[in-house]
């Protein structure tokens, strides 16, 4: 291992520095190339990296690309000079995946917050795809119906409503639908106890 000992200062620096890239000189690497690739796919943060190299073959290319390189150049004067176009490539793709994993998780952050907030209001919120299937359930609706969230989950909207105000919802839902606006009604639901609740809904489409 000891031949590891600089590249793994390189790795240290750029998992602590992200938005760099790293250049990979393939003679340096030897027999221990696929285990250092390897360590580098191992750890947290995704790094970049570009092979350089005087005698790799096609064969030795293609290998490296498979294992995650974004190119791989030989060090002779004819290719060399692709360097800055190959270097400033990586950089634009570097940067839009940056970005990416930045909006990422915002959303994931936003998510976390939006639950947060929901699991402690007395509110029930219900998200439902296109066909009324429950996607996601607040936890009010375990403390008002006595029924446990996860039940409820990729269930109909609609299984829980009183039969008689069934085709009286799904019309009030059909309606804000069509239109994209949103709605505020009253309708009754059917407990796991069989107690018949009644509710005021808001609904919108989004």
């Amino acid at each position: 291992m000891q031949g590891f000992l600089a590249p793994l200062k390189a790795l240290d620096y750029l998992r602590k520095n992200p938005g760099n890239l790293l250049l990979l000189n393939d003679d340096h690497l030897k027999n221990n190339k696929i285990d250092l690739i390897n360590l580098i796919h191992s750890i947290e943060y995704e790094i970049p990296f570009i092979v350089m190299s005087e005698k790799a073959s096609i064969n030795d290319a293609v290998s490296y690309m498979k294992l995650g390189a974004i190119d791989v150049i030989s060090m002779d004067d004819e290719y060399i000079a692709f360097l800055p176009e190959v270097i400033l490539r990586a950089f634009k793709k570097l940067n839009t995946v940056s970005e990416l994993e930045r909006s990422k998780r915002a959303l994931i952050d936003h998510e976390i917050e939006l639950r947060k907030i929901t699991e402690n209001i007395d509110d029930i919120v219900i998200k439902t795809d296109l066909n009324g299937n429950c996607t996601f359930v607040s936890a009010a609706y375990e403390r008002v119906f006595n029924r446990p969230v996860h039940e409820q989950v990729g269930e109909m909207l609609y299984r829980d409503i009183h039969p008689k105000d069934t085709k009286f919802v799904k019309t009030r839902i059909q309606n804000v639908a069509k239109a994209g606006d949103t709605d505020k009604f009253e309708f009754r639901m059917v407990s796991k106890s069989n107690q018949i609740i009644w509710l005021e809904a808001s609904g919108s489409v989004y």
